[in-house]
């Protein structure tokens, strides 16, 4: 699994059912952890503890994400961006030297130095800050903008035209008051 698809199955594990009836919180629980662990074929212990600490990893990691297409309260970016040291000291980094060049790999096995290598490699790759949550409201899914300007916004088509079908509906509701 590639950083990209890494980082995003992470992140995207939030409840989504107001848009997509199949999109729930696979964080909820420890047992609902577990088999979001065993369908990805990683170690699948897992505690509630440990899925409380997924869920603020994943809520850290969309905060930041969010910087790339929307502004952020102060508080919350330095808050999203203590846990994450927080993190990555629980979740040490190595790097491994190899012919083709360094790559940062957890030095201990689990997903949460899995997802840490991830953003690191998206980071020093340049592809982190094409990573952005989708505007539309619920939505919040997490994306790789693929524009050449990088101006996408929106997760989808879909979710694109029901914003639009709802800022029309404003508009028009606005103009006949």
């Amino acid at each position: 699994m590639d950083a990209t698809d890494t980082v995003l199955g992470f992140v995207n594990s939030h409840d989504g059912a107001a848009v997509d009836p199949d999109r729930v919180d696979n964080f909820v629980d420890g047992t609902r952890f577990r088999d979001w662990l065993a369908a990805r074929e990683l170690p699948a212990e897992a505690s509630d503890a440990d899925a409380a600490a997924a869920r603020e990893l994943r809520e850290a990691l969309i905060d930041l994400v969010r910087t790339h297409s929307a502004e952020v309260a102060a508080e919350r970016l330095a808050e999203a961006e203590a846990q994450l040291s927080r993190f990555a000291l629980r979740h040490p980094l190595t790097s491994v030297i190899t012919a083709s060049g360094v790559a940062l790999r957890p030095a201990q096995p689990g997903v949460f130095g899995d997802v840490l290598a991830g953003v690191a490699e998206l980071s020093l790759s340049g592809r982190w800050a094409r990573l952005k949550t989708c505007r539309a409201h619920p939505c919040r899914w997490v994306f790789v903008d693929q524009t050449r300007n990088g101006s996408a916004v929106y997760c989808s088509p879909g979710c694109a035209s029901k914003a639009a079908m709802r800022a029309y509906r404003e508009r028009k509701k606005a103009s006949s008051s």
